[in-house]
């Protein structure tokens, strides 16, 4: 696009990640909040007035939007059962796309979206934050030269007490916490150790079972089988410490082993990582906005005509590898080729 063009930007979407994102987004240089779509239109007009967006316009149509404003690009802060028509549209229409995740509930959409985004040749993001550490970008830097050797071993977990919105705790809305918070440690495993050739799941719901609008997991363990021959185990807990988000791993390569580290409170207390290598341990500092390093990301794609770090044709394959966990988890965990996995979409 025209370097000296500012890059005008509509956000859908009017909650937590609109307005963490939303900031982000309207802090890099030369970009323009110039839309928001809303519920309703007082709530898109209250959010520009609390978040100093005076050049946006306040709408609850999104088709009316589209056909009202001059657009460069979406960001997409919706839970994944909202937007999943919005967003193939916005593709369709020639403008980049930024997007939280999961990016659907099901196969067919998210396949649907994939597809788009591959027509469109436009600049994609998913909000996969774990891809922005510090610690994350120098280890994918080794594998890159070969330094790292052979991955090995990966572990992880988000372990969280919290409930959540009405939609998040319903599996029809949500499909759970291993599609709403998990699949970032999924995401970031694939990333780092590559194809994956099986799975094993089990999903439990351990401390919630007398809570009647609680139909989601709370507790879960996937085990994944590399190509390479690597292996991975991530958990997920909503039964852990109130007011914790203890989102962290340790991965080991041949060469290298990265240990990742969260009190759960980063906001309070900055993460940290300990890398190992050559004999020598070295910490890493891991306080950089991980948030605002995806939107300057998505920003730069868009600027330097390339391919942004977490496209959606990526966060397709996603969305099939913890369906397929969920297919081993509905049979008493047994092992899921992700060569034969059938198309969950129930």
């Amino acid at each position: 696009m025209n370097m000296s063009k500012p890059i005008r930007i509509a956000i859908v979407g009017t909650g937590f990640m609109a307005k963490t994102q939303g900031l982000n987004l309207a802090a890099q240089q030369d970009v323009q909040i110039v839309a928001v779509c809303g519920l309703n239109l007082q709530l898109a007009r209250t959010f520009i007035a609390d978040h100093g967006f005076e050049q946006a316009t306040a709408f609850d149509c999104f088709d009316a939007m589209l056909d009202s404003v001059s657009l460069d690009a979406v960001y997409f802060a919706l839970p994944p059962f909202a937007h999943n028509d919005q967003l193939v549209t916005a593709l369709n229409r020639g403008l980049h796309v930024f997007t939280e995740k999961p990016l659907a509930l099901n196969l067919e959409d998210a396949n649907a979206m994939a597809d788009a985004a591959t027509r469109s040749g436009k600049v994609t993001q998913v909000d996969y934050q774990f891809r922005f550490k510090p610690s994350v970008k120098r280890l994918v830097q080794a594998i890159n030269d070969g330094t790292a050797g052979r991955p090995t071993l990966f572990t992880g977990r988000f372990w969280v007490n919290m409930d959540g919105a009405d939609w998040w705790r319903n599996k029809a809305q949500s499909r759970g916490q291993i599609f709403e918070q998990v699949i970032h440690l999924y995401n970031l495993a694939v990333a780092l150790c590559g194809d994956v050739e099986s799975v094993t799941g089990q999903m439990r719901n351990l401390c919630h079972r007398d809570h009647d609008d609680y139909s989601i997991e709370d507790t879960s363990i996937g085990t994944l089988n590399f190509t390479n021959g690597a292996m991975a185990s991530i958990t997920g807990s909503n039964c852990a410490v109130k007011d914790h988000f203890f989102g962290d791993f340790r991965v080991a390569f041949e060469n290298v082993t990265l240990d990742c580290h969260t009190t759960g409170q980063s906001w309070v207390t900055p993460d940290h990582a300990y890398w190992y290598a050559d004999g020598k341990c070295e910490r890493l500092d891991e306080s950089v906005g991980i948030h605002r390093e995806v939107a300057r990301d998505f920003i730069a794609a868009i600027r330097e005509n390339r391919p942004a770090l977490c496209p959606i044709q990526q966060a397709y394959e996603d969305v099939k590898l913890i369906f397929a966990i969920i297919e081993s988890a509905e049979n008493d965990g047994k092992r899921i080729n992700m060569e034969t996995c059938h198309a969950y979409s129930g």
